[in-house]
């Protein structure tokens, strides 16, 4: 692995790093909970829903992050990464979806 790689694959661990140190200061202030009790969810479903979309961000990020390491290693070419990010964020943004009208619909 050349040099210009390893600083890649430097920088994208870094990513992941901080992007997982952001979803956990979100969780220990409850921001989303906050953010749905706000927008008028009872504080049940408001944590329950918080966590479901706490845990999807967590498998986000890991599944992001070996997309794109796949891709710096020279597994994938770009066309490819391209296509299958394509298709891992229309999942991604599926499954939160499902999530949220999963406990909208739970909702009294």
């Amino acid at each position: 692995m050349n040099i210009a790689r390893r600083v890649a694959q430097f920088v994208l661990e870094l990513n992941k790093i901080q992007s997982e140190a952001l979803i956990r200061l979100y969780g220990r202030l409850n921001f989303y909970k906050k953010l749905y009790a706000a927008c008028g969810l009872p504080d049940e479903i408001a944590a329950r829903l918080e966590q479901k979309m706490l845990d999807a961000m967590y498998r986000g990020v890991e599944e992001q992050h070996l997309l794109a390491s796949r891709w710096l290693r020279g597994e994938s070419d770009l066309p490819d990464f391209l296509d299958r990010y394509g298709d891992w964020f229309r999942e991604h943004l599926d499954r939160c979806s499902r999530i949220t009208v999963e406990e909208l619909c739970s909702a009294p």
